[in-house]
């Protein structure tokens, strides 16, 4: 019980507060005010050990269970994030073949279309069989 200069509460001989501490009475009051909340405290220490003991259980129960939601939330965010990954290759993968297909076609294809016959549907061919065979006999009448 001193005050910031070291000074006792009380006289030598404990019959008086002293000199110094007797002029700040707003001092005093707040020592004696934080005194009592402590001896308060020492005084009902038994009767809070229970309540203290079940708050701290149900304190670390509640921080358990939030670090296991905390964990399984972000087991769940990398598993989604691998899956986004794997489909962004996957659409890679896609696109890269689909280009290589259409410089594949530009390249050999469209060429060889020039230079390759066209299949004729039969009805086409049926058609062209006629006119040219008409074409014959007329010819063949002129003569």
């Amino acid at each position: 019980m001193k005050l910031e200069n070291r000074l006792d509460l009380l006289k030598s001989d404990f019959t008086a507060v002293n000199l110094a501490w007797q002029q700040r009475p707003k001092d005093i009051e707040e020592f004696l005010e934080e005194m009592c909340d402590l001896l308060w405290y020492q005084v009902h220490f038994e009767e809070l050990r229970l309540k203290i003991r079940v708050w701290m259980s149900s304190w670390y129960f509640l921080q358990a269970r939030d670090t296991q939601a905390v964990t399984q939330i972000d087991e769940m965010l990398m598993k989604e994030r691998r899956h986004c990954q794997s489909l962004l290759e996957t659409y890679m993968k896609l696109r890269k073949s689909t280009q290589e297909h259409i410089v594949f076609e530009k390249k050999y294809l469209n060429n060889a279309a020039l230079i390759l016959p066209m299949p004729v549907p039969k009805e086409v061919a049926a058609e062209r069989q006629e006119a040219n065979v008409k074409r014959n006999l007329e010819e063949n009448e002129m003569e």
